[in-house]
């Protein structure tokens, strides 16, 4: 880079807005910044190009976004923060409670109610979440539902603050090619001026959604789930405002009747609602959900007269896909993240929520390559896709048999029901619907699937989405575990930084005058920080220490910068020599 440093220590780069910009701003464009050089071009503005461009902030890495569209989002879209996603922001320093706060409160989305009408008979309902106290003491951050423009506001707010991100609204990217000195020479439009301009960039982050013209242009297929036949669902969306705020709680409500079918969303009970309907182009073209009929279809789902307004109506398609690769094999440089790189259907809101793990991964990876932390930059680059591949597959797998659950849960429920809107009196009937609706669990209590994926290892398919079991796996993130540090309780994962590996060490472990130690190999030492089991923190109950082995005399856990376990052993130097391997400067 010539123009451009790479790390700014000093923080006084180009925000994308004012520190103090207000909730909402992000939605004016900005003036036209010029600059023939970043270090980090990230395509796409929406939430995992901010969050990945954030990320890289924390590591004093400068990116510049690029957003073809003038504005964000005005309406709600994903709604549905899961708990490893809120680990992250957590570790990345966000307001957790404040971004609980943008959304409705927890008792407004308690359930996932199967009902006939808003206001109809309840064929059964389903918790949101974990459903058990047992599973929340697992993360410190149960998940919350907060609408993607509010969320959306708070990224844009904190990345403001960190001066070292620039955005360019109305600016399109149209190609990339790999320059003599391996840098990515990207070709961007400028919608309003019309012009074209020439930006040289180290990485190229393509985060722009299912529909990315970057996979093409960077050579990475795309292709349909193997072994799944392609069937590709059809919705249309309506955004509307009411206020039923007076009707039962809840988050979804799928409504079941033979005299019409759909999902409610609740963004937020008193203003703000989505109401989505599947239709099929074969038998029911898309010409036919005009206003009129998307009001008659909303009115008789509710189930009495309340007033709403229609805001919007979208009518799109999706089918579940995962690219081949996630680093360009043609630009070495570029990479997938969020839903450039897989697309799943909307059933369990995992797309959102891989995304921020895809950044979460790749972000620290290449600080790492930055600094100087490896002597085997290409192979730690390529773990971004070998790690993450696996898990867009299971999610995408989830997303298609949560999808095949419902749809054969609502047949069942019409096959029981026959004609009547009201129909379900006897406790044997209703006992056989209950239970069929529990059994749909998987698409809301995915906890396994959240926060029980080990790098390294494929997913086990026998084990119940639902069902996550903490322990020491290579590969897997730390479990959670409620612990004492000085006058504070905190989590395990709160050890984390993201700026330094981690060595959780018992009292026994090597002696304290080498610990912590450090790496020095390469160009820089690498940073390692070291926390003692009954020295520095202390699991009061004693049940973490038991299933991450830690009850023995001599035993210490390596964790990385992602709070992801690299190994566990019993000696100091078996200890270095599993970091220096990892790093790539053994063999």
């Amino acid at each position: 880079m010539t123009t451009t440093s790479f790390y700014d220590s000093t923080g006084k780069g180009k925000a994308i807005l004012l520190p103090s910009a207000a909730p909402g701003a992000h939605q004016s464009a900005n003036p036209f910044f010029s600059t023939p050089e970043t270090p980090v071009l990230i395509v796409g503005g929406g939430p995992i190009g901010v969050i990945s461009a954030i990320l890289l902030a924390r590591y004093r890495i400068r990116s510049t976004i690029i957003e073809k569209h003038m504005s964000g989002l005005d309406l709600p879209k994903a709604h549905v923060i899961g708990s490893r996603t809120l680990e992250i922001l957590r570790q990345a320093g966000f307001d957790i409670d404040r971004l609980r706060s943008l959304g409705p409160k927890p008792e407004d989305s308690d359930f996932v109610r199967f009902v006939t009408s808003l206001i109809g008979f309840e064929f059964g309902k389903i918790p949101l979440g974990s459903g058990s106290t047992e599973a929340d003491d697992f993360t410190p951050e149960s998940l919350a539902n907060v609408p993607q423009p509010r969320l959306e506001d708070y990224l844009y707010e904190v990345a403001a603050q960190t001066g070292l991100i620039t955005l360019w609204r109305g600016v399109e990217w149209r190609s990339s090619s790999v320059d003599n000195d391996g840098l990515e020479e990207s070709v961007l439009f400028n919608r309003r001026t019309l012009n074209t301009i020439r930006m040289r960039s180290k990485y190229l982050l393509a985060c722009d959604g299912a529909n990315a013209s970057s996979r093409t242009k960077l050579d990475i297929p795309f292709p349909d789930l193997p072994g799944q036949p392609v069937i590709k669902t059809h919705y249309v969306t309506v955004y509307f405002e009411a206020d039923m705020s007076h009707i039962r709680s809840g988050i979804l409500f799928f409504i079941i009747s033979p005299s019409g079918l759909g999902t409610f969303i609740s963004y937020d009970r008193a203003s703000t609602w989505a109401f989505v309907m599947i239709y099929y182009p074969a038998k029911t073209p898309a010409s036919f959900f005009t206003d009129d009929y998307c009001w008659s279809a909303i009115a008789t789902a509710i189930g009495k007269p309340i007033p709403f307004k229609i805001l919007s109506k979208t009518i799109w398609s999706t089918h579940p896909r995962v690219a081949e690769q996630y680093r360009s094999p043609a630009h070495p440089n570029a990479f997938l993240l969020g839903d450039a790189a897989h697309a799943f259907p909307p059933t369990g809101g995992l797309g959102l929520n891989t995304g921020f793990a895809d950044a979460h991964n790749l972000a620290w990876k290449i600080s790492a390559v930055e600094k100087g932390w490896t002597k085997d930059a290409g192979g730690l680059l390529d773990s971004y896709q070998s790690e993450r591949i696996p898990v867009a597959l299971a999610n995408a797998q989830q997303s298609y048999a949560n999808q095949l659950a419902v749809a054969e849960l609502v047949e069942f429920i019409l096959d029981t029901i026959g004609e009547e809107e009201s129909p379900v009196r006897d406790s044997q009937s209703l006992d056989k619907l209950e239970k069929a609706v529990l059994e749909n669990k998987d698409y809301f209590q995915a906890m396994g699937l959240h926060i029980g994926h080990i790098y390294g290892q494929e997913p086990d398919d026998a084990l119940p989405v639902v069902e996550y079991v903490p322990g020491c796996f290579p590969g897997g993130r730390l479990p959670h575990a409620w612990i004492q540090v000085g006058d504070e309780t905190r989590s395990t994962l709160d050890l984390v930084d993201g700026h330094c590996f981690l060595v959780l060490a018992t009292r026994g472990f090597a002696s304290a005058e080498l610990l912590p130690f450090e790496c020095n190999l390469g160009p820089h030492k690498v940073p390692v920080k070291t926390f003692r089991l009954g020295v520095d923190f202390f699991d009061l109950k004693g049940k973490w220490s038991k299933f991450m082995n830690m009850d023995a005399d001599e035993a210490a856990i390596l964790v990385r910068p992602d709070q992801h376990i690299v190994c566990q052993t019993e000696y100091l130097e078996s200890l270095v020599e599993k970091l220096y391997s990892y790093l790539g400067f053994s063999g």
